[in-house]
């Protein structure tokens, strides 16, 4: 896994449809910081483990978005990012995932990224997503 990390947010979505299937945890889906930790992440095993990852925070988040706190991976071993992280894109990929995950309806994304509607409308006006 660490030769093809382009393949583990593809692994991960995969095995979060399994488990939110065959078991009774769910997930509503990862956190942009989630997802960079689980690609920054060195993989000393094999998809097993991502998987077992997957599994344990899906039990933790409790239903709702994992971050990389559920995930419980050795700091240590988590390499440098391959790119800058601007903080004004993490929050607007942020916002598109909390609406896609509530298809659309502000008030749920507003509840889920824990801010107003109101500061969802402002924020939705600042990256040019009114119309999502």
């Amino acid at each position: 896994m660490r030769e093809r990390r382009g393949d583990i947010p593809l692994l991960a979505d995969a095995f979060l449809l399994e488990l939110n299937r065959s078991t009774g945890y769910s997930s509503a889906g990862l956190t942009p910081d989630a997802l960079e930790m689980l690609v920054g992440y060195e993989w000393p095993g094999n998809v097993r483990e991502l998987h077992n990852a997957l599994e344990r925070a899906a039990v933790l988040c409790e239903g709702g978005l994992i971050t990389g706190e559920h995930l419980s991976l050795r700091t240590t071993s988590i390499v440098a990012p391959q790119r800058p992280t601007n903080l004004s894109d993490v929050e607007r990929r942020t916002i598109e995932q909390a609406l896609h995950e509530s298809n659309g309806n502000k008030a749920k994304a507003a509840r889920r990224l824990g801010i107003t509607r109101t500061q969802l409308y402002g924020r939705l006006r600042k990256y040019g997503l009114e119309r999502a």
